[in-house]
């Protein structure tokens, strides 16, 4: 469900990105929070890196654009959650 939602963002970000500028940026940072200490965090923090590792070793996937994770642990705290969501942009 995360996964799909990172996913759904993604891509979301990447195909409005075409729409506001001409040119390609160098960069596109994306981030996400989550608690590292919990199962489901540890394998999605996994997931992710791996997920952008394979997107920034494939030139030709973003035609030279890079991928920069920014990752927050919330500490399983509603309330880091969303300071740490605040501290991604």
């Amino acid at each position: 469900m995360v996964f799909s939602k990172i996913t759904f963002f993604l891509v979301l970000v990447l195909g409005l990105s075409g729409f506001i500028s001409c040119q390609r940026p160098e960069y596109v940072n994306i981030g996400a929070v989550l608690t590292y200490d919990s199962v489901i965090g540890r394998v999605a923090k996994a997931a992710i890196e791996a997920a952008v590792a394979d997107v920034n070793a494939d030139k030709n996937i973003l035609d030279g654009t890079r991928l920069n994770l920014i990752m927050e642990d919330s500490k399983c705290n509603a309330f880091l959650g969303s300071i740490g969501g605040a501290l991604l942009f």
